[in-house]
C-alpha cells in the first residue's frame, strides 16, 4: 500500500503517526495569565460529533500538574479546554469546552463573573474545594422537523 500511494500524485508523502487509545480526558481550565485557577476534568466515554454524550467528573491530580506546566508555557486566560488521552497531551483550546453542570455548578457562569470582576482569583480557586464528586452526564440529542404549510393564492 505505501508504493501505491507514494506513486500517486494527490498523495505525495506519506505520514505515519501513532495511534492511541486509553482512558480520554477533557480538562476545563478557568486561568487568568496562565495561572490555573480553576480545574475540573471529565472522562470522554462516549461522543457524537465532538461533544461528549457520556461523561463523569474525575480527578487527575497527574493531569493537574501537566496543565500548570502548560500554562507556565502557554499564558491564557480565562476559559481553555484541554484534552488528553493516555496521559498524552492532544489539543488545547482558547475556548469553552463540554462542562458538567448542575444547579449550583455552572462553570461559564463563574467564568462570566471572574471576567466582571465579581470574582476574585482567589474566590476561584476557592471553587475548586466545590467541584462535584461523582456527577455523571449523559446527554441525548435530537432532531423535530416541521413542515410549513404552503398558503395558495385565490
Amino acid at each position: 500500500m505505501i508504493d501505491i500511494f507514494k506513486n500517486e500524485n494527490f498523495f505525495p508523502e506519506l505520514l505515519v503517526m501513532e495511534r492511541l487509545s486509553g482512558e480520554e480526558i477533557d480538562s476545563m481550565v478557568l486561568a487568568f495569565d496562565g495561572e490555573p485557577l480553576l480545574i475540573t476534568h471529565k472522562t470522554r466515554e462516549k461522543e457524537r460529533g465532538g461533544v461528549i454524550t457520556h461523561g463523569e467528573h474525575v480527578e487527575r491530580p497527574d493531569i493537574v500538574e501537566a496543565i500548570q506546566t502548560i500554562l507556565k508555557k502557554v499564558k491564557l486566560s480565562y476559559n481553555i479546554g484541554i484534552q488528553f488521552m493516555d496521559g498524552y497531551l492532544m489539543e488545547i483550546n482558547p475556548r469553552l469546552s463540554t462542562f458538567l453542570y448542575m444547579q449550583d455548578w455552572v462553570e461559564p457562569y463563574f467564568a462570566i463573573k471572574f471576567a466582571l470582576g465579581e470574582y476574585t482569583n482567589e474566590d476561584v480557586k476557592a471553587l475548586q474545594n466545590k467541584v462535584p464528586k461523582d456527577l455523571r452526564m449523559i446527554r441525548y440529542f435530537d432532531q423535530h422537523f416541521f413542515v410549513k404549510e404552503k398558503s395558495m393564492a385565490v
